[in-house]
């Protein structure tokens, strides 16, 4: 083992001892002991509700991430070639980033109604600004010699979109993609409060309702697990395919 691993590990026990001894003689329904905690590992993982809330979560998760990715990758591939200030139209969407997810829950109530659709809507809004703006900064500060060494060998505009634009972005889309799977595992909380009968984020809810914070702290350990497995995924397909922009990436 060495130094940084070792030093690492002594943080942790002493975290360990710090929580274990705070909570020695705290309310253990409020701020539960390691023991106690260790305990709700084991009676979520003895049971089979902890997998139906952990697909739910993740299917939508998954869903509005590709509905949010998809039109920020097409929108911010036209806009961002427009010209160098961009468009009107894409400023005007960029203004719509100030919008935070969360003021939509009610809004896409009322209009989508409480099913799945108004989940994916607000996961979507959330990844899509992260890539959209990645991709338009990364388009103005593209060099444009390399478009015109493209065009000077005849290459369509077509040509010029998907084999020079695309993976010179391809790294700030990646990069956009990570911050925004980050926020969406932070509004799927939000997402699943109402109208969802199953979920990481509805049974956090419920356990919070029911004074179980063993519980809680457990589920958030999993949304936890669940996010780093995902980021390390959008980053190892960067890494693989686009090894010339991950380069640098942690």
């Amino acid at each position: 083992m060495n130094n940084k691993n070792f030093f690492s590990c002594t943080i942790f026990a002493g975290l360990l001892v710090a929580w274990y001894l705070l909570s020695f003689n705290a309310n253990q329904y409020i701020f539960p002991s390691p023991i106690k905690i260790a305990l709700a590992f084991i009676e979520v993982f003895s049971q089979i509700t902890f997998i139906f809330d952990s697909l739910s979560s993740l299917l939508r998760l998954i869903i509005g991430f590709f509905l949010g990715l998809i039109p920020a990758i097409v929108l911010g591939l036209l806009i961002g070639q427009t010209n160098k200030d961009f468009s009107v139209i894409g400023k005007s969407f960029e203004s719509l980033r100030f919008v935070p997810p969360l003021a939509l829950v009610p809004l896409t109530i009322l209009w989508f109604g409480i099913g799945e659709f108004s989940k994916y809507i607000i996961i979507a809004w959330t990844v899509f600004f992260p890539v959209y703006i990645s991709i338009l900064l990364s388009s103005k500060n593209m060099d444009k010699k390399i478009i015109w060494v493209a065009k000077s060998f005849n290459a369509t505009k077509k040509q010029v979109l998907l084999k020079v634009v695309l993976p010179y972005l391809t790294p700030s889309i990646v990069s956009g993609a990570r911050v925004g799977m980050g926020l969406a595992f932070s509004v799927i909380i939000a997402a699943e409060l109402v109208g969802a009968f199953s979920g990481l984020g509805f049974r956090l809810w419920f356990f919070q309702s029911v004074f179980r914070v063993d519980l809680m702290l457990v589920y958030i350990a999993l949304l936890i697990f669940y996010g780093f497995v995902l980021d390390r995924f959008l980053k190892l397909i960067g890494s693989k395919l686009f090894f010339w922009g991950e380069k640098s990436e942690q």
